[in-house]
């Protein structure tokens, strides 16, 4: 019985070891499993932006949090939509995304979703969270997705 405990605590300090860790990144935190590359991009003030590569560049997101306080988040996506020539119309998700798809430059298909952020300190409630996704890995890019939190 004690092996079979023993067992049990090393599959599970494995699997954990192996699901990658939760990344710091300012205002925010993600968790950018193992075998994912993070790299942060200079933008304009109150906006941060995380492009997240799979090792094998078979998958890829770039991750945005901004400050907004002039528009809804889904006049923010309509007009992102209407800047893509194979846009989608934008369509509201069951988890609170809008969601989008366009094809990018390469011809590949990018699924765009953005979120309304409701911040806790309750001093600006115009913040949203803004994501593309593009490749095959969609569950681990949606993952990443949903394990933002705002700190």
């Amino acid at each position: 019985m004690k092996r079979f405990a023993v067992a049990v605590v090393f599959v599970v300090l494995l699997a954990m070891a192996a699901s990658g860790a939760v990344q710091d990144f300012g205002e925010f935190t993600l968790d950018i499993p193992k075998g994912w590359t993070v790299k942060e991009k200079k933008t304009a003030e109150e906006s941060i932006v995380m492009d997240i590569i799979k090792n094998d560049k078979s998958s890829s997101m770039s991750v945005s949090y901004e400050i907004n306080e002039e528009y809804p988040v889904e006049d923010l996506i309509q007009d992102w939509a209407n800047m893509e020539q194979t846009a989608t119309e934008p369509e509201r998700t069951r988890d609170g995304f809008y969601t989008f798809t366009f094809k990018n430059n390469k011809g590949k298909k990018v699924t765009a979703c953005g979120r309304q952020i409701t911040r806790t300190d309750g001093e600006r409630g115009g913040a949203y969270l803004y994501v593309e996704m593009t490749g095959k890995d969609v569950k681990t890019m949606t993952a990443i997705r949903d394990s933002f939190a705002l700190k």
